[in-house]
Formats: C-alpha cells, sequence, structure tokens
C-alpha cells in the first residue's frame, strides 16, 4: 500500500470499473484521489469524474442522431482531458510510489478509444474476448451493430 492510501490493487480496480462502465464506481474511486499529494492528479481526477459519469448511451436518446451529437461532444471533452494530462511534467508524474500518470494514461485512452489501450488494459487485468468486445462497443466504435462485431 502506498503512503497515500493507493495501491496498484486500487488503480486495477479503479481502471476495471470504467472498462466496465460502472460510472458510480469509477467516481467514487475518481474522487478518493482529491487527497492525492499530486494537484495534477487531484485536477485530471477532478475533469475525468464528470467524463465517467456523464458518459452518452445510447438508450438514452430517442434518436441515433441525438446521440451522435452528444458522444461527439463528450469526445472533445475527452480530448481536452488528453491535452491537460500530456501537459503533465515529467518528473511529476510519478508519486514516489508509483507512475500515476501511467494509468491515467490508460484510462483517458480507454476513454479516447484507442485500441492499443483498450486491448492492453483488458489483458492486463484478465479480461477475456468477450470483456474486450464490450468494451469496444462502449468506447471504440459506439454505433457497431451485433452483426459486425466477428
Amino acid at each position: 500500500m502506498s503512503p497515500y492510501g493507493f495501491s496498484f490493487a486500487l488503480a486495477d480496480v479503479r481502471r476495471r470499473a470504467i472498462i466496465r462502465g460502472l460510472s458510480r464506481a469509477s467516481a467514487f474511486f475518481l474522487e478518493s484521489l482529491s487527497n492525492h499529494p499530486s494537484t495534477y492528479l487531484e485536477d485530471l481526477a477532478k475533469h475525468l469524474a464528470p467524463l465517467v459519469t456523464q458518459h452518452p448511451r445510447l438508450h438514452q436518446f430517442s434518436a441515433e442522431r441525438d446521440f451522435a451529437i452528444a458522444a461527439r461532444r463528450w469526445r472533445d471533452k475527452v480530448k481536452s482531458l488528453r491535452l491537460a494530462l500530456d501537459r503533465v511534467p515529467e518528473d511529476s508524474r510519478d508519486d514516489g510510489f508509483e507512475n500515476w500518470w501511467a494509468r491515467m494514461d490508460d484510462v483517458v485512452g480507454i476513454l479516447e478509444g484507442r485500441e492499443d489501450a483498450v486491448k492492453r488494459v483488458v489483458a492486463e487485468l484478465g479480461g477475456d474476448w468477450k470483456e474486450v468486445c464490450a468494451v469496444w462497443c462502449v468506447f471504440v466504435d459506439t454505433r457497431i451493430r451485433r452483426n459486425e462485431l466477428p
């Protein structure tokens, strides 16, 4: 356990909650970062929590067009978060226990729908092809149809 109350296992739980779309659990873990000694991480977590909880889902909209507009706006916010993450100085990306930046990079990569991040994180967390498919449909290709999955 790190001196800040975080561990690699907790970071994995955070990543797993995000890839599984568990927005309340993800927000809880992100709120726990409000006491982290890195002001960069605190600020990033503060901006990431609403992105995770407000991720648009097709079933929330009566028209697919409305969903597409909301998803595009949401992705623009994720791009802003990526820019903020990339601006963190190299020497501030480690809290003395672990490289928190790498974990946050994974999370933002998943939200961006980066194929490499999705596959790597799911594999690291012990997920199988079904979990990759689920994450793929939520973050990479949100308009995929069932017959397109193979």
